[in-house]
């Protein structure tokens, strides 16, 4: 079968340094912010929809007067397949076994206990924020370029006499 072969602009990164496990996404996908602040909202809308779930140290459901054990377990793993779809969601393919490697979303993590998903999700947004950034830069760059070039205006005459 032949392919079709063009620049996608998709960049690979691989999860705290693991070449085994690596998502991608394009930085210059202008609605991957968007995507990534409303899937944030929604998931902590959900969580606090868990508030009565009592969660052990490693992500699992634990038993308490409000929820049976397979109740406590089911309202997690529903919130488990939110996370799953909205992560999925904001990179436009299925990242999560790559996040989370078989682990919970919900362990807790660090010297923070943050949930799993909380630490990832802020990492994430370091590098998306920065690579957009980057992305944004290069393309204004480029047609600033060819503006000057267009007009006639040399780089360093324009740097100094102010004219873009």
């Amino acid at each position: 079968m032949k392919s079709i072969n063009f620049e996608t602009g998709y960049k690979e990164f691989t999860i705290n340094d693991d070449p085994e496990r690596v998502i991608r996404f394009n930085p210059t996908d202008a609605d991957i912010l968007q995507r990534f602040r409303k899937a944030l909202d929604d998931i902590r809308g959900e969580k606090k929809k868990l508030k009565d779930v009592g969660l052990k140290a490693d992500g699992t459901a634990s038993e308490d007067e409000m929820f049976t054990l397979e109740q406590a377990s089911n309202e997690l793993e529903k919130f488990n397949e939110f996370i799953r779809a909205e992560l999925n969601y904001i990179f436009n393919s299925d990242v999560y076994d790559a996040v989370f490697a078989g682990q919970s979303p919900l362990a807790v993590v660090g010297k923070e206990q943050k949930l799993l998903v909380e630490a990832f999700m802020e990492a994430a947004l370091g590098v998306i924020s920065e690579e957009v950034e980057e992305a944004s830069k290069e393309r204004v760059k480029r047609y600033a370029d060819a503006y000057r070039d267009s007009k006639g205006i040399h780089k360093t005459s324009a740097a100094k006499t102010g004219d873009i």
